[in-house]
């Protein structure tokens, strides 16, 4: 009968781990652990988030190409709000504040 959760052999005689229990938590430059599937989410969402702004700049350039100016104004400012206020990063030019209209 063997015990579930209960270390047996050199691991537990010399009080290390096991080679495996740490690949997933690696150590950071501070000697905390940290998970490696956080990091990867914080890398997937950040990768959706670019791709969202480049569809909205998109957006706002095309609308402001077939001279819908009042949506584009509204699009560049909620771009805008999204970018300084919720995602802590500075402003950047969008398509219709490159033209002058």
């Amino acid at each position: 009968m063997r015990l579930t959760g209960v270390r047996t052999g050199r691991h537990a005689r010399h009080g290390t781990s096991p080679p495996y229990v740490g690949a997933r938590f690696p150590k950071d430059e501070d000697g905390n652990r940290r998970n490696v599937a956080d990091d990867e989410d914080a890398a997937r969402y950040r990768t959706a988030t670019e791709d969202l702004f480049e569809q909205l700049d998109w957006c706002i350039g095309y609308l402001n190409g077939i001279r819908k100016s009042e949506i584009t104004k509204v699009l560049a400012k909620n771009r805008s709000y999204i970018r300084s206020e919720i995602l802590n990063q500075p402003e950047e030019p969008v398509p219709s504040q490159a033209t002058s209209e």
